[in-house]
């Protein structure tokens, strides 16, 4: 066995005293090429007769080719064949049978006699090579190193014969087809395992006896780990058949439930603004009258706020306008920016109103993080403002009123839910932040929401340019997971530290963006501060947080969600692994989260180090808490499991050799498994601890009589029930029939053995049960979380039928409300709702949802079948085959024989236009004026037959066959296509036609620019692109950002300024595609969705100008690298190439796009003026220079980026090239 066998060199024949165990190993394997000159080489018929030569190969087989060898041998094409060689099974010296099996049981196999072997070996190829050396060489190919080939259908065989004196040669053999049934398994693979089992079992009597228990400990650790890894393997098998059915009604229970929450939430609106006299929710926003129950404000004792361990539990329930007050007074706010009490009051009891009833995430936690920021600012020496002036960071009265004021709505409108929590559920918060860090941006929209109502408006004594200072820090210290540049915690910190690595002085510290930067750190550990606080302030709050943590994973679990981890720490939402996960879970928010902070904090403030003392001792208290845990688990390991723990794989047969049975322990040693087999069936049982006491005596005793009892010749028999009955270690037990899985089960562990048992090198048979141990422990999350997501989904079952019923009551009562106050019932008006969040008007000649009858449906037709024929005789079920469940394409011929000559000049003109598609100057101009008749804002409004954007999307859907390789639903594809053109507004530039542009510039990019055989973009990656590109401008307004900015209308409040149009383009077509009817990735799995989801929304939001410097730096940056690494970025470029590619077309292409943008920009500017605002650069029709705008942008913007994507891909160079065309264009018409 080599399980640490021999290290030494082999002895000679010149003295052959007796081999220790050490000396001889287990045995040597043939894959490590044991031998000697003379068997190597090649054979001298003068020098040895016929006598010598039998000797000779009688030798080499005895001493190379004993035992059975199996191994895994992937063929072309990535089929996985067990393949196996042995000699006759009761005289195993003679005699060869060489055998194949496929992953569907299917077996080859060819008999070979003695007689056949030596004709073998005096073939041309194999002569070359002494009889030791061929059996040696044949036994070597089945090492880890040997060359074996099996084709494709496993019926023939290609052995490569390696000799150290010749060439290496190969032999061809060819198998016979066995079959498929389990006795053709029996005979070729399992029988001759146990075989080699008896055999080099019985070589272990020859060893010392330490060196016997040092192997067999080392492949008990083997068996243990490869236990662990078939186990998983077959749990995982089973679970993922089993998990598939309730998945399914899962999900359908889910969306019953779900859209019965919607009409209810719909009805309930519906009845509130009937009574409540028409008014609409932002008129309840903004025109609300004073509240009559605000409470004024008072001061209270300030005695231990400036303690960092000050214990605020006695403040809970507190008013949080009292706690506010105090300390705006303490910092002299209220009087410098003379602060209207009136309004102060109303603005802090409203924000109390809207903290939930959360267990932790509430007003008393906003409470205790106003003071820790007071601690952190007055106290830890981090704030230098007027009567404080030892202080490391220079705070304005306007830093200290945004500081104060983040941390009085810290968690405002916080759900209770975490952000995974509300994405997975796709809740409207999460779609309507496009899943971005929902709560951090919610809470800052709440808070502004507030600030817009006049009796709220706590800043409005404010000066406009004091006043967007406050808002901007707001924005930026509360963002600490999605600040300005939206950057995570992590990615801040590190900007923080490389601040400090610069050695910055008291002067820098003045400088807004760092002052700005260290305000983000100082409530970034007000936040995190229950982990840096005394052990039992910092358990109590724990506790709240416990109990807020398991009601969101209990919400999840009866969703049919998995639980949500902490922190990206190890515990998660899952109550029932509170002991398991929990301890480990504190160790690692803090070594993680909070001791990184207050270490990087220390450099700035030595003041800290007694803060990070705290949270050191409270890891330490978690870590001897997990490591109590840990012992007392360890404590209740039975003396079963000891025993199983050091138990070697047994292996039996039957005197008779009718069947075989092998006993392993289970992964967790709590169980032994135990698999047998008969010529007809495969049988497998698991016997716990509680089921071998049944049986009566000792549990450990039992399984030494099992150990006993296999090493003779165990006793098995089938029963008349269809089990197998086993007579072991004096008891009577039981194995049921077997699954194909436990057939996989035996292979595998026969296989193993082999391989393991042949190691003559103590290293091998470590790097195997390393292997083992590595493979075992990667399979293990994997069935964790697939039965977790089981039990989930049984759950979610159960709940949702419960709630079902409660949910028809409610709808039930709220008709009936609606109906004595006159109301209706009525559908959703899914235009209305998704095209903007102001509900603005539909364009002309759209009045109802769209679908697929709407459509053209020959031209159309044709389109299909160009990329994606009819197959004759193929049968498609529309059930099924849902990428063509809308539209029959043409086959072939008949498509050759429509397009030869199209009788109809309209289709002629699409069919010709769209067979240019993949050029650079594909006309959307010609082809939306074909599709619609104008390209004018009338034709855009109303395109009852699609347009350019919907044909050029279909047709690149189908070119790429998207749409068979994801299987999707065309209906759906079209009726998406049908709204998304539809939710374009008809703007002069961002409408659907600039979409269909982008579109064909992405696929142009992508196919003949070559991006994806330069990144090597997969299929998915693509697809999302083209998504991207085709939704990127959805929904556009038809302003600008900054107007949304500078107007502070309520999209920009919606949105807290940052890619205000992006941010609507992305949210309104995920919100559209809740309906099933207009959800094109319903076919992927929800994690493929998300994935997809997730690209798609970052290369929209990579869309706004207002990012084009950050990531073209980016860009420039991988560009001295190897930016083909990063896909995601490569392909952002793309997209933001495409959507400012005009200036890089052909002149006729370019001046069309030109006039339109710039008639977008002077109706901008109207409205601008109209508002009294100053009129935006370029967009005053009275005073621009086209010639001047045009020529600023494609020198500033458009050059920079073309030419680092022309570098990046040369094809696209020529683009550049157009560029200076059209600049030298308006360098002949400067006054245009």
């Amino acid at each position: 066995m080599g399980c640490g066998g021999s290290t030494q060199k082999p002895q000679t024949d010149k003295a052959s005293p007796k081999k220790s165990g050490r000396d001889e190993g287990l045995e040597a394997d043939a894959a490590a090429g044991v031998g000697n000159k003379k068997e190597d080489g090649a054979l001298a018929d003068n020098r040895q007769d016929g006598s010598d030569v039998a000797a000779d190969a009688a030798s080499g087989r005895e001493k190379h080719f004993r035992y059975p060898l199996q191994k895994e041998v992937k063929a072309e094409g990535g089929r996985l064949f067990l393949f196996s060689m042995f000699g006759d099974l009761a005289a195993p010296l003679t005699g060869l049978t060489i055998a194949t099996r496929d992953e569907n049981g299917v077996v080859h196999a060819v008999q070979w006699t003695d007689a056949m072997i030596a004709q073998q070996q005096k073939s041309k190829k194999i002569e070359k090579l002494t009889p030791a050396a061929f059996w040696r060489a044949l036994a070597s190919s089945m090492g880890k190193t040997g060359d074996v080939k099996v084709s494709k259908d496993g019926s023939k065989v290609e052995i490569s014969l390696r000799s150290k004196s010749s060439a290496s040669t190969t032999l061809a053999v060819e198998l016979q087809k066995q079959g498929s049934d389990w006795s053709h398994t029996f005979r070729y693979f399992a029988q001759p395992f146990v075989k080699c089992h008896q055999a080099k079992t019985a070589k272990l009597v020859d060893l010392e006896p330490e060196v016997k228990a040092k192997l067999l400990k080392k492949e008990a650790s083997f068996t243990a780990a490869e236990a662990a890894a078939l186990t998983f393997d077959i749990s995982l098998r089973s679970l993922q058949a089993t998990l598939a059915p309730f998945e399914r009604e899962a999900r359908a229970a889910r969306g019953r439930v779900e859209k019965m929450e919607s009409k209810i939430t719909q009805m309930t609106r519906q009845l509130s603004q009937i009574q409540e006299g028409g008014l609409t929710s932002l008129d309840k926003l903004y025109a609300a009258p004073e509240p009559t129950d605000a409470v004024d404000p008072e001061m209270l004792p300030m005695d231990g706020w400036d303690r960092w361990n000050y214990d605020a539990k006695p403040l809970y329930g507190t008013k949080l306008v009292h706690v506010a007050w105090t300390l705006f007074q303490h910092y002299n706010l209220v009087d410098h920016f003379s602060l209207n009490p009136r309004q102060f009051k109303n603005f802090w009891c409203a924000v109390e109103k809207q903290y939930r009833e959360n267990a932790f995430h509430n007003s008393s936690r906003a409470i205790e993080v106003m003071i820790t920021t007071h601690c952190i600012i007055s106290t830890l020496g981090f704030g230098k403002f007027p009567g404080k002036e030892d202080g490391k960071v220079t705070l304005s009265p306007e830093d200290l009123l945004a500081v104060l004021i983040a941390a009085g709505i810290i968690d405002l409108d916080h759900r209770g839910l975490d952000n995974s929590c509300l994405v997975k559920g796709k809740e409207f918060l999460s779609t309507f932040y496009s899943d971005l860090f929902v709560l951090e941006q919610n809470r800052l929209t709440a808070t502004f929401e507030l600030l817009e109502n006049e009796h709220l408006n706590l800043l409005a004594p404010l000066e406009a340019e004091l006043k967007k200072d406050v808002r901007d820090t707001l924005v930026e210290i509360l963002y600490m997971k999605a600040n300005a540049k939206m950057q995570t915690m992590a990615e801040k910190l590190v900007d923080f530290k490389e601040k400090l690595s610069q050695g910055i002085n008291a002067s820098d510290w003045a400088k807004k963006d760092d002052v700005r930067l260290a305000l983000t750190m100082a409530l970034r550990i007000a936040d995190v501060s229950i982990w840096a606080k005394d052990k039992e302030i910092h358990t109590t709050r724990l506790e709240k947080l416990v109990e807020e943590f398991y009601v969101q994973g209990d919400v999840e679990v009866s969703r049919g969600f998995t639980c949500s981890a902490f922190m990206d720490s190890c515990w998660t939402a899952d109550r029932t692994r509170h002991t398991i996960d929990f301890p480990k879970g504190q160790v690692q928010i803090i070594e993680t989260a909070v001791a990184p902070l207050l270490e990087t904090m220390q450099q700035i403030l030595p003041e800290f180090a007694a803060v990070a003392a705290c949270a050191e001792e409270n890891r330490r208290y978690w870590v001897s808490q997990n490591d109590m845990t840990s012992s007392q688990q360890g404590h209740t390991r039975s003396t079963l499991q000891k025993t199983l723990a050091e138990l070697p794989k047994l292996v039996g047969e039957t005197a008779d050799g009718s069947a075989l049975l092998i006993a392993l322990a289970s992964p967790d040693t709590s169980s032994i498994y135990l698999c047998g087999a008969t010529e007809a069936e495969v049988y497998f049982s698991g016997y716990d601890e509680e089921q071998l006491t049944a049986l009566g005596g000792s549990p450990s005793d039992i399984i030494d009589g099992i150990a006993e009892d296999m090493a003779a010749a165990p006793n098995l028999a089938p029963t008349d029930d269809g089990r197998l009955a086993l007579d072991l270690g004096g008891k009577k037990l039981t194995l049921e029939k077997g699954s194909a899985a436990h057939v996989t089960f035996l292979l595998k562990a026969s296989q193993s053995f082999i391989r393991l048992r042949g190691y003559s090198k103590e290293k091998d048979v470590d790097a195997e049960v390393e292997e083992a141990q590595k493979h075992a422990q990667k399979l293990k999350p994997t069935l964790v979380q697939l039965e977790d997501e089981l039990r989930v989904c049984r759950y979610c079952i159960e709940f949702c039928k419960e709630r079902e019923g409660k949910l028809r009551q409610e709808v039930v009562r709220l008709e009936s409300d609606l109906g004595e106050v006159g109301g209706s019932v009525a559908g959703e008006d899914i235009v209305a709702c998704v095209r903007n969040p102001l509900a603005a008007p539909l364009p002309v000649g759209v009045t109802r949802v769209p679908d697929c009858r709407d459509i053209d449906q020959e031209m159309f037709k044709i389109v299909k079948s160009k990329w994606d024929p009819w197959v004759e005789g193929e049968q498609y079920d529309p059930d099924t085959h849902l990428f063509a469940n809308a539209i029959r394409p043409y086959t072939t011929s008949e498509f050759a024989q429509v397009t030869e000559t199209l009788r109809d000049d309209k289709r002629q003109q699409i069919w010709t236009l769209i067979n240019n598609i993949d050029e650079w100057d594909f006309d959307v101009f010609a082809l939306q004026k074909c599709m619609s008749g104008s390209y004018t804002h009338e034709g855009l409004a109303n395109q009852p037959n699609g347009g350019s954007l919907f044909i050029t999307c279909y047709a690149l859907f189908y070119k790429y066959g998207f749409m068979r390789k994801f299987n999707m639903c065309e209906k759906t594809v079209i009726n998406w296509l049908s709204m998304v053109e539809a939710g374009y507004h008809p703007n002069p530039y961002h409408n659907s036609m600039h979409a269909a542009d982008v579109l064909h510039v992405s696929h142009y990019i992508l196919k003949r620019g070559e991006l994806i055989e330069k990144c090597k973009a997969s299929d998915e990656n693509v697809f999302c692109t083209l998504f991207a590109a085709c939704v990127h401008d959805y929904n556009h307004p038809g302003i600008n950002n900054a107007f949304h900015v500078k107007t502070q209308n309520y999209l920009a409040i919606l949105w807290n300024d940052r890619s205000v149009n992006e941010n609507i383009h992305a949210s309104s077509v995920f919100e559209l595609m809740r309906l099933d009817r207009f959800n094109i990735l319903a076919g992927f799995d929800p994690a493929k969705k998300n994935e997809l989801r997730e690209m798609i929304v970052e290369l929209v939001l990579g869309t706004d100008m207002g990012l084009h410097a950050q990531i073209l730096s980016r860009f420039k940056k991988k560009l001295e690298g190897n930016p083909r690494d990063d896909v995601k970025l490569a392909l952002t470029m793309a997209v933001k190439m495409a959507d400012i590619s005009n200036c890089g077309r052909p002149q006729k292409l370019y001046h069309g796009w030109c006039h339109q943008i710039v008639d977008e920009f002077y109706m901008q500017g109207d409205r601008e003026r109209l508002m009294g605002l100053a009129v935006s650069p370029f967009m005053d029709r009275y005073t621009t220079v086209i010639s001047k705008g045009q020529t600023a942008f494609m020198n500033y913007i458009v050059v920079p980026l073309f030419e680092c994507m022309g570098e990046f891909l040369p094809k696209m160079q020529h683009a550049t090239e157009l560029i200076e065309q059209n600049k030298y264009f308006w360098q002949e018409h400067e006054d245009y």
